[in-house]
């Protein structure tokens, strides 16, 4: 028997009924406090995001670092980065080579001074045939590069190629896209063959110094020589690691690589060189008679065109390797005053009074602040 009173009951009929939904103040107010935290959140993912990308760099260039040093100790001395390279072995007598480099530094280092032109021309030969003979001085001056039969080609490699060339040996293509580093023949006479199927004295060699990812090795002068790009862009956006070397002896040479996009059609485009106000070329002057120099460029420890002079420069006895960060800008480069200095990327008075880089604004390095290097530990800033 039920018991219940009437108000009972339909407090207990009530109780069992639909409930209400959330008013519409109490979903603003959820829905303000889901946007609090995701506004709160989101940046910290990115941030740990991009800082778990940048370590990755970072560790890499650490691996690069260990390959040099083996080339190194194999080989006698850490590679140049900016090397000749000639099927003939004529270089300084090969009057097509001597024009070609000749014609570079005009056009692509944008020198226009006439002596200097010569100078760069001839130090840029004379550096690579010494370079070559140390590193293979039991080689025959003729050297069939590139496995096609023949003797009458030569190429010019920058500091992006040139790090890809000694630590990945001989480029074959495998299609338009795609490289294979075959490393070095182990022929005494002939380190510089590339593998030739048809021809069997080529096909063993030597392993290469360092593992590159093949879908990372890009071609952006489509010269048959690749670069290694970083992990930080997409193929579009895609930047190489820059090497510079020291020669072992505080001379770095600004002009061992420069990206000119005005004079050069590189694929994919890298006109982060490029000042996006002024539309300009980044370039720097070092030590103040050197002439400009396009980005990118090595790093100094003090004022990169100090009076009187030559530039004090970052790991002065070996080399630099440089990324161009998430932002895929190298910006000028000079001074790295170190990450303690209130000021890391300073820019002294005299290069703006005097030109010293372009453009001339203060506020033009910041783009630097996120490159990664060697000797930074991780970012510039």
């Amino acid at each position: 028997m039920n018991h219940q009173t009437p108000t009972a009951a339909r407090r207990s009929e009530a109780s069992f009924g639909p409930r209400r939904g959330f008013t519409l103040i109490e979903l603003l107010v959820v829905i303000s406090i889901i946007a609090v935290l995701a506004g709160l959140l989101l940046p910290a993912i990115n941030g740990a995001v991009r800082a778990a990308k940048e370590s990755a760099v970072a560790s890499e260039i650490t691996l690069m670092e260990q390959a040099l040093a083996s080339f190194k100790t194999r080989m006698g001395d850490y590679p140049p980065s900016f090397v000749v390279i000639d099927e003939s072995g004529n270089y300084g007598n090969n009057p097509a080579l001597v024009d070609s480099v000749n014609k570079y530094f005009a056009n692509i280092a944008g020198i226009t001074n006439s002596s200097q032109l010569a100078s760069q021309t001839q130090k840029a030969i004379d550096r690579s045939q010494r370079y070559l003979k140390k590193f293979f001085n039991r080689a025959e001056l003729k050297q069939d590069i590139d496995g096609d039969g023949g003797f009458n080609k030569y190429w010019i490699l920058e500091g992006d190629e040139a790090l890809v060339f000694f630590l990945g040996g001989i480029p074959r293509q495998i299609d338009s896209q795609t490289f294979e580093l075959t490393g070095f023949c182990k022929r005494p006479d002939g380190p510089l063959y590339g593998r030739n199927e048809n021809n069997k004295s080529t096909l063993n060699r030597d392993t290469p110094f360092f593992e590159f990812k093949a879908e990372r090795l890009v071609d952006f002068d489509n010269d048959g020589f690749p670069s290694y790009i970083d992990s930080l862009g997409s193929e579009e956006d895609s930047r190489p690691y820059v090497y510079f070397s020291a020669y072992g002896s505080n001379s770095y040479d600004p002009q061992d690589c420069n990206f000119n996009p005005s004079k050069q059609n590189y694929f994919p485009a890298l006109t982060d060189i490029q000042d996006v106000d002024t539309g300009l070329n980044y370039f720097r002057m070092f030590g103040g008679n050197s002439g400009p120099s396009i980005s990118p460029n090595p790093y100094t420890t003090g004022p990169a065109a100090p009076v009187g002079r030559t530039p004090a420069w970052q790991k002065p006895q070996s080399y630099q390797i440089i990324s161009a960060g998430a932002d895929r800008k190298y910006g000028f480069g000079g001074q790295f005053a170190g990450k303690t200095k209130s000021e890391p990327l300073p820019i002294a008075d005299s290069d703006l009074t005097n030109s010293f880089i372009n453009p001339l604004s203060p506020s033009a390095r910041s783009v630097e602040s996120d490159n990664i290097t060697n000797f930074s530990q991780g970012r510039l800033n």
